[in-house]
């Protein structure tokens, strides 16, 4: 279980930072592969569903491939997270950063669309894991389904006066749709490049969260 803490104010705009990357990748994801996504495995799983029910056996492959590799990024984003070490923040950070890179890359060299994503899925699933490592509420996931129900429910709170909890899952599903915006846009103008935001802006947490050990080592 996640030890109860308060969050600090740069926990929290790194998770929205993050959650924006995901929208950007998701986009991105989206437009490439016709209507999959590199971190939404909701959309990919009804996907696979409606293959299998459909009998389109060409169409079960590829979402059911963005689901392994999905799951096996979590999958070490969790043994990572589980060291006892107080750089394991940095090592997920690290390996999120040469997976994006690496994606970044593959399509400089315009490789062939499946495999110039694969890194991705592999990505986010990781991300996921290591969002919770320092955030809360949903900040730093790849999905705002239960940001969307936060927000209801706190406002609904706000209207019987009892709390002001709505702005956190608002303030997650903007950044998610802002990050879609910006993924979607920077694919229309630079479709080659368009996943060098991404990878920056993890190769810099990266960097920030090394920093960060670095000190508390001292």
């Amino acid at each position: 279980m996640i030890p109860q803490r308060s969050e600090a104010p740069s926990e929290l705009l790194v998770g929205l930072a993050l959650t924006a990357l995901a929208g950007w990748v998701d986009a991105i994801g989206f437009l490439r592969l016709g209507g999959l996504y590199p971190s939404f495995m909701s959309g990919n799983t009804t996907q696979l569903g409606i293959a299998f029910g459909t009998h389109d056996w060409t169409a079960v492959a590829l979402p059911a491939l963005l689901i392994a590799l999905f799951v096996a990024g979590a999958f070490a984003g969790a043994l990572i997270g589980g060291l006892a070490t107080r750089w394991r923040l940095v090592a997920c950070f690290a390996l999120e950063a040469l997976l994006l890179v690496a994606a970044f890359l593959l399509s400089l060299v315009q490789a062939q669309p499946v495999l110039a994503i694969a890194p991705l899925p592999l990505a986010m699933g990781l991300q996921n894991a290591t969002a919770l490592q320092f955030a809360r509420r949903g900040i730093g996931i790849t999905y705002v389904t239960g940001s969307l129900i936060a927000l209801g429910e706190g406002l609904a709170d706000a209207v019987r006066g009892n709390t002001t909890r709505w702005p956190r899952p608002c303030l997650t599903w903007l950044a998610m749709a802002v990050g879609a915006i910006g993924g979607a846009t920077m694919h229309v103008v630079a479709a080659s490049a368009a996943l060098a935001v991404p990878a920056a802006c993890v190769v810099a947490a990266a960097v920030a969260a090394a920093a960060a050990s670095h000190v508390t080592e001292r």
